[in-house]
């Protein structure tokens, strides 16, 4: 039975190559750990411990837990730790330090609910034939005063998402589908982000309908991965943590030998360098075409002479309908479809059609015979 869980979805999400690397390949990432990965990591075990030992009525004291956090900092510490920004490790970890701090202060005595459960490693189905299951890992899950279960998210990152962000929510949200699927008493379920960066708490309730609504979007995209038989890479700004940059076609060209990637940066260099001639020259000649245009015109002609050639200019009709952006699209369309010449105007969207069957959307085996697969270049430039 396939099991899914949040983080593979989004990496999916994020790059269905990615995703085939870790997920199906199952190639070992060149980075294996990034410094924001191992903080978090750290900050999360520190809080792990707290809550461990209060379920045995133990309380550790502020000082007693930043001890902790500066132990298992050291003792995990290795040398292939991963870093993007120009920050120091100490840095990091001071950071981590304040976080725990604020968050004891905050929090003391720790009294407002009762743990359930610490980084949890529950499976639910998630589809109604369950055949499916998705892995509910909670960093805390509590039920407070009111009987109310609790699934607390800490948080360690440095941007703060905006709220339609926790309103569209599909962690949390599936994590509460996962708590009232293993806890039949759990009527309500409060999602608690803790942003510790920001010392803010984010606090939602979904609905039933909301839920409901996460399970099926969730598994909407599972079906779509379980189809998928390309996973194209897709490049962002995620790409400087990947650990997969070595194998993947859009960044294995920086790790090839001297000799190979000097060959390569030379084409690329000269292909820049005419793609700006070419820009700069179709700039000018589209300025003469206007101006051309404009004098014939004023002047009332239709053929311009030079001494070794003459333009040819003439004014045709431009018809121009509401494209896909155009807030007026739809009705534009219904408008045609009920217009007695749609039959003679109706075609099939060949670029659509191709990535519902790419992307695994639809199945046609019918459609076989009319295809011939092959591939398009297409080259693109731009500065790095």
């Amino acid at each position: 039975m396939p099991v899914y869980s949040h983080s593979r979805i989004s990496c999916f999400e994020q790059c269905p190559l990615k995703f085939k690397f870790a997920y199906i390949d199952k190639l070992e990432p060149e980075i294996k750990d990034t410094i924001e990965a191992f903080l978090g990591c750290r900050v999360h075990e520190a809080l792990e411990k707290l809550y461990a030992d209060l379920k045995f009525q133990k309380l550790l004291s502020e000082d007693e837990l930043i001890d902790f956090y500066n132990n298992i900092w050291d003792d995990e510490w290795h040398d292939e730790i991963g870093f993007v920004r120009e920050y120091s490790a100490e840095n990091y970890k001071q950071m981590g330090e304040n976080y725990l701090r604020q968050y004891y202060k905050n929090n003391y005595p720790f009294d407002q609910s009762k743990t359930v459960g610490l980084e949890t490693n529950f499976q639910v189905p998630i589809d109604t034939n369950k055949e499916i299951n998705f892995h509910i890992k909670i960093d805390r899950l509590s039920i407070d005063k009111e009987g109310v279960y609790e699934i607390h998210d800490y948080k360690t990152g440095n941007s703060l998402p905006i709220d339609d962000d926790f309103e569209n929510d599909r962690q949390l949200t599936l994590y509460a589908y996962g708590v009232k699927n293993l806890y039949p008493d759990a009527s309500s379920v409060r999602l608690v982000w803790h942003y510790l960066a920001f010392d803010k708490e984010i606090v939602k309730e979904k609905e039933e309908n909301e839920i409901e609504k996460a399970r099926l979007q969730a598994l909407e995209k599972i079906k779509e991965i379980e189809n998928c038989y390309e996973f194209p890479a897709r490049e962002s700004k995620l790409c400087s943590w990947c650990g997969f940059q070595r194998n993947c076609p859009r960044f294995k060209h920086l790790y090839e030998n001297d000799k190979s990637r000097m060959e390569g940066g030379k084409l690329v260099e000269r292909y820049y360098e005419l793609s700006e001639e070419i820009r700069i020259k179709q700039k000018e000649l589209e300025k003469i075409k206007e101006d051309l245009a404009n004098y014939a015109e004023e002047q009332g002609v239709e053929n311009v002479y030079g001494e070794t050639v003459r333009a040819f200019v003439r004014k045709y009709p431009s018809t121009k309908f509401p494209n896909r952006n155009d807030p007026r699209r739809e009705e534009f369309v219904e408008c045609v479809k009920q217009s007695d010449f749609w039959d003679r105007i109706a075609t099939v969207d060949h670029y659509e059609l191709t990535k519902l069957l790419n992307n695994g959307v639809i199945k046609a085996p019918e459609l076989e015979k009319f295809i011939t697969r092959g591939y398009n270049s297409r080259v693109y430039i731009k500065k790095r």
